[in-house]
């Protein structure tokens, strides 16, 4: 995982501080979890995608679901697809990630620009 806002890298082996021997003062926490991996935030915090700003930061990294390019379907001319699914299941991120695609066409294609 690369350094950003989120993650702070260490050297390892990172002991511990929870493991045998270290006593009633060494309980895991959030915080004592978070800074033991080296993180900087919580990237559990978020509860939609457009709030994550782990997600946002790694969108363009991060490989998109196996059905990604049946939902974008074309770009020009555009298609329909109906997103359905329970909270949480990626619907934001889903919407967000066809953002982006179609801003990188209209940014690539001045002369036929699609959903603006």
């Amino acid at each position: 995982m690369r350094a950003g806002i989120f993650f702070k890298p260490r050297p390892h082996p990172i002991p511990l501080p929870w493991g045998e021997g270290a006593g009633e003062n060494a309980r895991m926490n959030v915080q004592r979890f978070l800074t033991h991996y080296g993180l900087t935030a919580n990237p559990f915090e978020a509860e939609e995608a457009r709030q994550d700003l782990l997600f946002v930061q790694c969108m363009e990294q991060v490989p998109p679901h196996p059905d990604f390019n049946k939902i974008l379907g074309q770009i020009d001319p555009p298609s329909t697809s109906i997103v359905l699914g329970e909270k949480g299941s990626g619907k934001t991120a889903i919407r967000m990630m066809l953002g982006r695609r179609i801003a990188e066409h209209n940014a690539a294609n001045p002369q036929s620009q699609v959903l603006q």
